[in-house]
């Protein structure tokens, strides 16, 4: 799949915001240390929308049920750290799209990236 511009670098902030990538929507954010990151626009938890989630240090908090992601892979930290292995296997991850930052744009691909 080819590169899609999206929005200027500038705009994009540790708040997750929503943009239409090809008619899709894509919520995008940035980590503590400045990497922009895009991922899809709801929880796996119970399809809940992320729009405005916090990305804080390289996690993203989802504001319903507080579930926890990894900004950069998707996989889930809590509640599967906590949980019985049985159990934890059940958590589904975010969805997460490979992102690049190119002359004042953040670029997207709609691909999911690879485990």
């Amino acid at each position: 799949m080819a590169w899609e511009r999206t929005v200027r670098s500038e705009d994009v902030t540790g708040v997750l915001s929503r943009v239409e990538v090809r008619g899709r929507p894509v919520l995008l954010g940035r980590t503590a240390d400045g990497r922009a990151i895009a991922v899809a626009p709801r929880c796996p938890h119970e399809n809940r929308p992320l729009d405005g989630a916090p990305v804080t240090g390289d996690e993203i908090s989802c504001p319903h049920h507080h579930y926890t992601y990894d900004a950069r892979t998707g996989e889930n930290r809590s509640p599967r750290a906590l949980l019985p292995p049985s159990l934890a296997c059940q958590v589904r991850d975010l969805r997460v799209y490979p992102v690049q930052e190119r002359d004042g744009w953040v670029w997207i691909r709609l691909r999911r990236l690879p485990r």
